[in-house]
């Protein structure tokens, strides 16, 4: 007997997992109503990954509960990455099949052949997203920001992210600023669309500062054209992509600068 049986294309699995173990090498995936929400924090829990492979994508869902497991990304991907043109069943046997009535392997079901992985203890706590009230979101395209922070990164060790009430209004650009250890500054704009302010006033300015280490992991992972940017100052920075088969969402904690005296 099953607790669950689900089949969706390997391709959607790996583009999962793949972001995923960007970050770390485990953490948790829960089954329910929503899909398969794949969840993980970085070491130093600056960062927050949510992978939503959604309803839709899945060809075959059968689940008797919500379920939560927590595993190791890095052996799923080595176990799929080959596979892509593959659809993959995801089957985890009902804990009434096991002698402590505790489900502690998932087989992972591909065509060409079937392998088992051992779950982890969970070591964490669940992570439950954070909601913030941001000042602004807009979109952007996803490639342009990939090359400002892959150009910045090669220099400086932090992002700022500045646009200010003129800036919106007259060059619809945001800038992305880095200054480096010889206090050099580089400057990238990026163009802004569908942009949405909760402050509409003419003293409005934000500032914020992000670490660049965790920005470029974060362009490895781009799935869509482009991308929902979410700012406040002094708050996460929110980042959304969404395509049919999967929504990421990613949360990263601002740097934070003491000044000079």
């Amino acid at each position: 007997m099953n607790a669950l049986n689900i089949t969706l294309p390997n391709k959607v699995f790996i583009e999962a997992i793949k972001i995923a173990q960007t970050f770390n090498i485990d953490g948790y995936i829960k089954f329910n109503d929503d899909g398969i929400l794949i969840q993980n924090q970085d070491p130093a829990n600056v960062s927050i990954n949510s992978i939503l492979i959604k309803n839709e994508s899945l060809i075959k869902k059968e689940l008797l509960e919500d379920m939560k497991i927590f595993i190791n990304f890095e052996e799923v991907y080595k176990i799929i990455k080959d596979n892509k043109n593959e659809d993959i069943t995801l089957q985890i046997l009902h804990s009434s099949e096991y002698i402590n009535n505790k489900a502690d392997i998932i087989y992972l079901i591909l065509e060409s052949f079937k392998s088992e992985l051992k779950l982890l203890e969970e070591e964490r706590e669940y992570i439950s997203m954070p909601l913030f009230e941001h000042d602004i979101n807009f979109k952007i395209d996803s490639e342009k920001f990939k090359e400002g922070i892959k150009t910045l990164n090669k220099m400086c060790d932090s992002s700022i992210f500045k646009f200010d009430y003129n800036m919106i209004q007259n060059t619809k650009n945001f800038c992305l600023q880095g200054i480096n250890n010889f206090k050099t500054k580089i400057e990238y704009s990026i163009l802004m669309n569908d942009i949405t302010l909760k402050k509409i006033n003419d003293s409005f300015n934000d500032t914020s500062s992000f670490s660049n280490e965790y920005l470029n992991k974060y362009v490895l992972n781009i799935i869509t054209p482009d991308l929902k940017v979410f700012l406040s100052t002094d708050y996460p920075l929110l980042l959304i992509q969404e395509n049919n088969a999967i929504k990421y969402t990613f949360i990263l904690a601002p740097r934070i600068i003491e000044e000079e005296a």
